[in-house]
């Protein structure tokens, strides 16, 4: 039996590979092991219960005030010994956090092939996200076989000189783990979570929490969004505030005398879930939710300079606004001003069918030798 050794450490990340560690579960070839940094400790239990898995390894290297340095080093140590306990046949990673970074780095010197899930986005600015966007590319200069989640991400790493032979279009896993979820509320509705009553009105969801947004940046935002609240009296606001102080401290200050809007403890995933299904617009700098809206045929606008995921934004669902208080509100008003039939009638998809931990399992298979035919890349709707 194949050993896997699964590396995530953040909430997004044990959301994007819960389908594939469900998914090799479901097959009699692969034993799958869980190693957890727990870079966001109780964000990533939380999900971890959501989808019944219990890590083999917990490595908890969160402290108070490190820095990403800091980060780095201890996953680097903490992965390294786990690895070489386990002396897996292949590592898995995902995405663009440290720990993505530090894991495949970790496999690479113990010459362990790494196998990286969601590869290719690229913002083409290197400190747009940050650290994601170098993280990103530097894992992939150490993998082995790259899951691109779309064909443009595919198209990155051709360019950047990986061969097509190492790379496998699947189509987002955050897909597959949304399908689920949606099917796990299905017949739930509001109150979510921390917010003890329903909102009599339309409502705006925010989420943002990016470091590269942390301070001016930030607080533009928050005007921005202030702005069209104020012009907008008849739409309220749910916003669950992410832990950092700065973001607690500055949301209690721009929004803390607006009756209509809610702020709210960090929701749990099944709560986020509804709350982006019923939401009449998304305000987010996350990456994750710019490929659920397009799934949920939501408008999103993203308060960030640019985006990985243009296929969103050519999709019609992502508004990309700047940081600017201005673009912000103006990026607002356009969204909320479109009919809801302009809205559902969009029929693009670009981020996945629901099917994407299939193909990546399949595509383990075939680089392991298990299977001889290397599976067919995904093809969005349109594509």
């Amino acid at each position: 039996m194949v050993k896997i050794l699964l590396v995530f450490g953040t909430r997004p990340e044990a959301i994007k590979l819960a389908p594939v560690v469900l998914k090799m579960r479901e097959t009699g070839d692969f034993f799958p092991v869980v190693a957890v940094t727990a870079q966001h400790r109780e964000l990533l239990d939380q999900v971890l219960e959501v989808f019944n898995i219990k890590p083999d390894y917990d490595l908890d290297i969160m402290e108070v005030n490190q820095t990403l340095s800091d980060i780095t080093i201890r996953a680097l140590r903490g992965l390294t010994q786990v690895i070489e306990r386990e002396n897996p046949d292949i590592v898995m990673v995902h995405g663009d956090t440290t720990t993505t970074f530090s894991g495949a780095l970790a496999s690479f010197y113990n010459r362990i092939p790494v196998a990286h899930v969601e590869a290719g986005l690229r913002s083409n600015y290197r400190r747009e996200p940050f650290p994601e966007e170098v993280n990103r590319t530097l894992t992939s200069v150490v993998t082995d076989l790259h899951f691109a989640p779309t064909m443009l991400a595919r198209q990155n790493l051709l360019q950047e000189g990986v061969s097509d032979n190492n790379i496998m279009v699947t189509g987002n896993t955050v897909i597959d783990a949304l399908i689920k979820a949606l099917k796990m509320v299905e017949n739930q509705d509001c109150p979510y979570g921390k917010l003890s009553f329903c909102p009599e009105s339309d409502y705006l969801l925010m989420e943002v929490h990016r470091r590269e947004n942390w301070g001016a940046p930030m607080r533009e935002i928050f005007l921005g969004v202030r702005d069209f609240l104020v012009s907008n009296p008849d739409l309220s606001m749910i916003f669950p505030v992410h832990p950092n102080p700065l973001i607690k401290e500055l949301s209690l200050e721009i929004f803390g005398d607006l009756p209509g809007v809610n702020l709210i403890s960090p929701l749990g995933y099944l709560d986020f879930v509804r709350a982006m299904r019923d939401a009449r617009l998304i305000v987010t700098d996350s990456g994750g939710i710019q490929e659920e809206s397009s799934y949920l045929k939501k408008q999103v606008i993203l308060v960030r300079r640019v985006t990985e995921r243009p296929e969103g934004v050519e999709s019609g669902f992502i508004n990309v606004s700047g940081v600017e208080r201005k673009g912000i509100r103006k990026s607002i008003e356009k969204a909320y001003k479109m009919s809801y039939d302009s809205i559902v009638n969009i029929n693009n998809n670009p981020f996945g069918d629901g099917t994407a931990s299939s193909r990546i399992v399949a595509g383990i298979q075939w680089f392991l030798g298990i299977s001889s035919e290397k599976p067919q890349n995904y093809l969005a709707e349109g594509g």
